[in-house]
């Protein structure tokens, strides 16, 4: 990984008008050899990454003045994290406000709101330290929704636990075609904030079971958005009659119902929201 970012390099640069980029000098970068360790690099650089594409060039010129002070607090107080979410927010802010006022420095500046009224607000260190914070906790997230096995523990979700099963993981890997895996995982994520976990994992039991049907009856079907009230018709019939394993079927039909509206609603998938008739439900 390069050790500098220049600012002629960031997509703001590219964005910006002339007057503005007669501002920035050749030499000008984030220097991520301020940093003291690889960890740290990595999360800044996709930080300003995301930050130049986001914000003026001027915006990014004062942020590298700040990034500068940032890696001064570190040096000074001798932190060596691989991540910044190795401490806890209050932690970092306690530390940067020791060396802002060790230094000479404000805590808080002068301000004003949007409806022109005069306020105070934190230092400009304090502000970016938590950006950056904020983009990182979020990415950390990211990260484990991308991936097709879950750890519920790594999803900062207060998910409704099951008392007499402890689920820990959710696979997702059985979902045969590759768009109805990432489909579901938003669906499932969106459920997770206010379904219990046992009910998910219903609602995963039915998805998977489609999967399987979709794979042997209908293989260029790769997507919830490719399906329709026929396909539908004939898959619960499937249930009804045919399925192994399925216990309770008007509950396998309402988990399955579930996933597949939410699934419409995220992705804008309208007929998905009314698929689901009355007599359709009636199949015996």
């Amino acid at each position: 990984m390069d050790k500098k970012l220049y600012l002629i390099d960031l997509d703001c640069y590219a964005r910006a008008d002339e007057k503005q980029k007669k501002k920035v000098k050749e030499s000008h970068c984030f220097d991520f050899g301020l940093l003291p360790t690889k960890g740290l690099q990595k999360e800044f650089r996709s930080f300003i990454e995301e930050r130049s594409r986001q914000c003026a060039l001027t915006t990014m010129i004062q942020e590298r003045a700040t990034y500068q002070r940032f890696c001064m607090v570190l040096k000074d107080k001798h932190i060596r994290v691989e991540s910044l979410q190795e401490l806890e927010w209050e932690q970092w802010l306690l530390k940067i406000r020791s060396w802002l006022l060790e230094h000479g420095q404000k805590l808080t500046v002068p301000g004003v709101s949007v409806y022109g009224k005069e306020k105070t607000l934190p230092s400009s260190l304090i502000t970016y330290a938590r950006k950056a914070y904020q983009f990182t906790e979020e990415e950390e997230e990211q990260d484990e929704i991308e991936k097709d096995i879950w750890t519920l523990e790594n999803l900062d979700i207060p998910y409704k636990k099951n008392l007499i099963k402890n689920y820990q993981t959710l696979n997702f890997t059985t979902i045969i075609q590759t768009d109805l895996r990432e489909e579901t995982k938003k669906a499932v994520y969106e459920h997770l904030h206010h379904e219990a976990i046992a009910t998910i994992s219903k609602e995963m039991t039915a998805i998977r079971r489609l999967s399987i049907y979709l794979k042997e009856k209908y293989p260029d079907i790769h997507s919830a958005e490719e399906m329709n009230r026929e396909l539908l018709e004939e898959y619960l019939t499937y249930l009804a009659t045919e399925a192994e394993g399925v216990n309770n079927y008007r509950m396998d039909l309402t988990r399955l119902r579930g996933i597949l509206e939410t699934i419409g609603k995220l992705y804008g998938y309208s007929h998905l929201e009314s698929l689901f008739l009355t007599s359709i439900t009636n199949i015996k």
